[in-house]
């Protein structure tokens, strides 16, 4: 298997455990009617796709800021946020923030995106110049 199927096999194994200690069976209760497994299941199915539209509108929202920036930037920031988005777009999408930082070295001042959760690193901010430090 490769590691995506291995951290699945985890997570299933783990999920297993807290569904156990949480309601203290296990997936093979018989307590369950058929109809009843099809509930729970679109009920969860309900909850992903809410997940799911909660994912796409903030991945829009962050697509939208990071373009505005280009916008606003100096011509070197902005094609390099340029080509940064486009490689994210299509590579780096399974990344966590904190990944994505360390794979690229980006760092801002927090002012610059507010809503994004960066730590703050001595030096200039690369987007509005503000000197910054820890």
């Amino acid at each position: 298997m490769s590691k995506v199927e291995d951290e699945v096999c985890e997570l299933i194994q783990a999920r297993a455990k807290v569904g156990l200690k949480k309601y203290g069976v296990t997936m093979e209760r018989e307590d369950f009617t058929h109809l009843d497994w099809l509930a729970y299941l679109q009920e969860e199915l309900m909850d992903a796709v809410v997940y799911l539209q909660r994912l796409r509108t903030r991945e829009q929202t962050l697509e939208m800021k990071l373009r505005e920036l280009i916008q606003r930037s100096s011509l070197n920031v902005a094609t390099d946020l340029e080509a940064l988005l486009d490689e994210v777009s299509a590579t780096d999408a399974h990344l966590t923030e904190e990944q994505l930082r360390a794979k690229w070295g980006l760092w801002w001042c927090g002012d610059c995106l507010p809503d994004v959760h960066i730590e703050r690193r001595e030096g200039c901010c690369p987007y509005c110049g503000i000197e910054v430090s820890e």
